[in-house]
């Protein structure tokens, strides 16, 4: 069995066949190499064989090669990954922050949804809070206006007592509480049984007016001392039941100069009072007087007359719209055209 050869000489040889010339026509002599000379040595066949490191030189160089053009590539395509992974990264930190906005705007929604809520239910709760406030005062009112009613009746003053019902019944009051409705109507009964106000006849809910009156003798309209009373019970109504000291203070100042009746001569406001009111009904117009001084409405000067005070001026609407005095009634000698209406302090 030949000697195992050494692959570095197995790649010489493949090397040495591929170098050799291609056979030459046979028209050309034949090559050969003059002999050497006689008297030279032969050959060492260790120095005419290349070393190993000759020998794997080229094949250094071709791998080297390969190599660079190798590494070439693969930079180009580490290049070529680099810039789709820095793009992907790209994208990703896109999406990444368009989730995050979108996150806030979700939070943002939710955040809004909930004030929202919280709005509505706070505004539902200061809706009933009016609801349980106006029907309070409501309430308050009513007691208010019942418990004067009861007092003027139980004192016998059943003047005071029909201007009462009747004047108030038609602009504001609409009692719905079942017991003090049935007070209400007891007290107008009475009334209606000793003469001071009626049931509209026939003609009168023909024309449509269905609403209670009073008897002739008892009209403010046509009795001046009832209308005396009845300024007095509209400056108490605004007072006392409906809490409007500004337009309670009006109507004392605008009406102490206004003549009543047809007399000859007329009797102004104050004298009638006195001359015709009872000492329980003076003193409520006293005392009314000196709580509207008293808190500034109005003032006194040395002869007794009315003046209006700093909160008159103040309560005086500034769009001139000014405190209301106008009456629910006719007074007696005037026509419908010339009562109050709104009054305007100057």
């Amino acid at each position: 069995m030949d000697e195992q050869k050494d692959p570095v000489d197995i790649l010489d040889e493949i090397m040495s066949r591929s170098e050799q010339p291609l056979p030459s026509p046979v028209s050309y002599p034949a090559k050969f190499d003059p002999p050497p000379p006689e008297d030279s040595p032969p050959p060492d066949p260790a120095a005419e064989k290349p070393s190993m490191a000759e020998r794997l030189l080229p094949w250094l160089g071709v791998l080297l090669g390969g190599a660079v053009v190798a590494a070439l590539v693969l930079g180009f395509q580490l290049f070529s990954v680099n810039a789709r992974l820095d793009g992907l990264q790209a994208s990703i930190e896109e999406i990444r922050a368009v989730d995050e906005l979108q996150k806030e705007v979700d939070d943002l929604e939710n955040q809004l949804k909930q004030a929202e809520d919280a709005a509505q239910k706070t505004d539902q709760r200061l809706w009933d809070n009016d609801l349980q406030i106006s029907d309070l005062s409501r309430q308050k009112h009513d007691l208010n206006y019942l418990w004067h009613i009861g007092q003027f009746i139980e004192r016998g003053e059943y003047q005071m007592a029909a201007l009462a019902v009747k004047l108030s019944a038609d602009g504001f009051f609409a009692i719905d509480n079942p017991a003090q409705l049935e007070q209400y109507r007891s007290c107008r009964q009475e009334l209606f049984d000793r003469g001071y106000l009626r049931e509209p006849s026939d003609q009168e809910t023909v024309l449509g007016s269905t609403s209670i009156k009073f008897t002739d003798k008892w009209d403010p309209s046509k009795n001046p001392d009832t209308a005396a009373l009845g300024i007095l019970w509209c400056a108490l109504d605004q007072y006392c039941v409906q809490e409007n000291p500004g337009n309670a203070a009006g109507i004392l100042f605008v009406y102490q100069y206004e003549p009543l009746g047809v007399d000859d001569p007329a009797f102004p406001y104050p004298q009638r009072l006195q001359d015709s009111a009872s000492e329980y009904v003076l003193t409520l117009y006293d005392w009314l007087r000196a709580d509207l001084v008293a808190q500034g409405y109005l003032a006194e000067e040395a002869d007794g007359a009315l003046k209006c005070g700093p909160a008159l001026y103040a309560a005086t609407d500034a769009g001139g719209e000014g405190i209301r005095v106008n009456l629910p009634f006719l007074l007696p000698g005037h026509s419908e055209d010339g009562n109050f209406g709104p009054y305007i302090l100057d």
